[in-house]
């Protein structure tokens, strides 16, 4: 069976972050590289904070050139419960203001997931995508110094 390979772009989508700033991804990126961590089930948290804490002590480095951000991806059938579903995202985070402002819940579609190639909804995925939304790197699962480097 032919499967369509990954884009290598991001798709233009459209989140409010858990602090209620509005985003159009990837155009309203921070920083021209941003590491993206992306989750399908709530379990993988603590393995996305610890991705998106490795990455924001790069970001802190690199004089404004990365950005992290963690996007819970949430069928779009939730979308009318938005304001419940976030408010349990960050409760469940016990969030801080920064990780409220990182943290931007996608209420999307499979196609997202298909267009990025993402078949795993068991892991995290990780993307290092430019603020044109061309993705330069992907990566799943555990943190790894390989990874890292």
């Amino acid at each position: 069976m032919f499967r369509k390979p990954p884009s290598e772009y991001f798709p233009e989508v459209t989140g409010t972050a858990l602090d209620g700033t509005a985003y159009t991804l990837p155009a309203d990126f921070e920083a021209p590289w941003n590491l993206l961590v992306l989750t399908f089930r709530d379990a993988l948290d603590r393995l996305a904070d610890q991705w998106v804490l490795v990455a924001e002590r790069i970001a802190a480095n690199s004089e404004g050139r990365l950005a992290a951000y963690e996007l819970p991806v949430v069928g779009r059938g939730f979308k009318p419960f938005r304001s419940l579903v976030n408010a349990s995202i960050g409760a469940r985070a016990d969030a801080d203001a920064a990780e409220r402002a990182r943290t931007i819940p996608l209420y999307v579609g499979k196609g997202f997931q298909k267009k990025l190639g993402l078949r795993d909804e068991d892991t995290v995925h990780v993307l290092l995508v430019s603020r044109q939304g061309r993705i330069a790197w992907r990566g799943e699962g555990l943190l790894t110094p390989e990874k890292v480097a």
